[in-house]
């Protein structure tokens, strides 16, 4: 029981080990949360331990007056000739068991009532098995010694950390099975820095160089969104654009060289001001839905208008970019809402969005409000003189589902309503762009959680997307 969580355990060694084991349920361990719990499984396995010990019973040694061979010389010489080793005993399971306990016990014979059979052992077995019988005395004094990992799970530990990696609890108060129970929420990966070492690792199915097969569209798609950003980030240079306006003879403000000779004539409004017009500083987020109905040409689109609007930010000198991409992956052998950070032109430059994604696909479900509360903090407000612009990307209704959350349908909608209205209470100003063709669902929900900001766009005409953004910026 102890060895259990041993990779080399053997579940048949012990009558009733595997249904312990089962009991045990290690991959789903959290499912107990209280001791109560945790009690009612050790019953379980008390009883099963308990069913599986045999009744004790006294053997006696039979007397076969000297004949070594019991009574069956033929049957006997037989089983010696093929079960004869180096010691000219077969080792059979129980002489290893029986061997290994007079060792614990210093070598004395056990007290159970059998009368146990001598065997030797070479020189080499004895020693063999007390190192065996040693480490496993370490194993139960908890001395376990640490052994180096691979060169490549070292790389694979160093890209996560260098992602910044890190889980919050989303959808608390969402029902958490199909008997409507109040749930505790679920986690919700957030990785925050996208790297060549992290896709190399494929450690998660979203952002990875696994799909290679894919790279190569989705490098056209992204060359495709650089030369349109190009256009589009020449005609928002409006967003450069400064204008002064002069206004003199004025009782205040700065004095007026020109007019300085006219106070000898008793001319007081000798003042000047200049006001200055400027756009203010604005951050868009673009968040796009990565789940595997966006596949084929709504993906490549969508990725050409998010790559369009990168490119054109980086042309204005107070309009910067976050990118984000919403999905799932499988932790611990259970899916995971997920959402990856991109691309931040605060700290990024184009070359990562050149490089890198390519690797991006879209293999997820839809946790779309799960993936909203996740970032809540990583968007800006829209105050103290910055504008704030929330732009999202999808093509269907929140769905997600796992042992901890039923997230879809009524309760799903109300939820990821509640995170744009958030989003608007705090100065963010958001737009939703529904992206029709193939298989699509939910528009009516769509309406329900992004209200007028939703809009509704067929993927074959994304890309005059262009054309409403730059409205847009030019005017706010």
């Amino acid at each position: 029981m102890i060895n259990i969580t041993n990779s080399n355990r053997n579940l048949n060694a012990l009558p009733g080990l595997r249904k312990i084991w089962s009991l045990l349920d290690l991959k789903n361990i959290d499912k107990l949360k209280s001791t109560e719990d945790a009690l009612k499984v050790a019953i379980e396995i008390f009883k099963t331990i308990e069913s599986n010990i045999p009744a004790t019973e006294q053997v006696e040694e039979p007397d076969n007056g000297g004949d070594t061979n019991g009574g069956d010389g033929d049957q006997s010489q037989q089983g010696g000739n093929e079960g004869s080793s180096s010691t000219g005993v077969e080792l059979t399971q129980d002489d290893i068991d029986q061997i290994a306990e007079n060792i614990v016990n210093n070598n004395q014979p056990s007290n159970n009532g059998k009368a146990s059979k001598k065997i030797e052992l070479s020189d080499s077995q004895q020693r063999s098995l007390e190192k065996a019988i040693e480490k496993q005395k370490q194993l139960l004094n908890g001395k376990v010694k640490k052994s180096n990992i691979s060169k490549k799970d070292k790389n694979n530990v160093q890209a996560i950390a260098d992602s910044g990696s890190d889980s919050k609890t989303v959808g608390k108060g969402i029902r958490a099975s199909w008997f409507n129970t109040i749930g505790k929420g679920t986690d919700c990966l957030v990785i925050k820095n996208l790297s060549m070492n992290l896709a190399e690792s494929n450690v998660y199915n979203t952002f990875s160089t696994n799909r290679v097969w894919r790279s190569e569209s989705n490098q056209h798609s992204v060359d495709r969104g650089l030369v349109l950003g190009a256009k589009l980030g020449r005609k928002l240079q409006v967003r450069n654009d400064e204008r002064s306006l002069k206004y003199s003879r004025l009782n205040k403000g700065k004095l007026d060289k020109r007019l300085v000779a006219s106070l000898g004539y008793g001319y007081q409004s000798v003042f000047e001001q200049v006001f200055e017009e400027r756009f203010k500083p604005a951050i868009v987020h673009i968040s796009v839905d990565a789940s595997g109905s966006m596949g084929g040409s709504k993906w490549e689109n969508a990725q050409i208008a998010t790559v369009a609007i990168a490119k054109a930010a980086s042309m204005v000198q107070n309009l910067d970019v976050v990118i984000s991409y919403r999905s799932t992956e499988d932790i611990g052998n259970r899916q995971t809402p997920a959402i990856f950070i991109a691309y931040d032109s605060r700290k990024d430059k184009m070359t990562k969005i050149k490089s890198l994604f390519q690797y991006i696909t879209c293999p997820g479900t839809t946790p779309e409000g799960l993936c909203f509360e996740a970032i809540q903090k990583e968007i800006v407000d829209g105050s103290n003189g910055v504008e704030s612009f929330f732009i999202n990307f999808s093509d269907g209704e929140p769905y997600f589902e796992n042992k901890d959350i039923c997230y879809y349908g009524v309760d799903a909608v109300t939820h990821t309503k509640k995170q744009i209205d958030n989003m608007k209470s705090r100065g963010i100003k958001v737009l939703s762009y529904f992206i029709a063709g193939g298989y699509t669902s939910g528009k009516e929900n769509f309406t329900k959680m992004y209200g007028k900001d939703a809009e509704f766009i067929d993927t074959q005409s994304l890309v005059p997307l262009a054309n409403s953004l730059n409205k847009m910026f030019a005017t706010n």
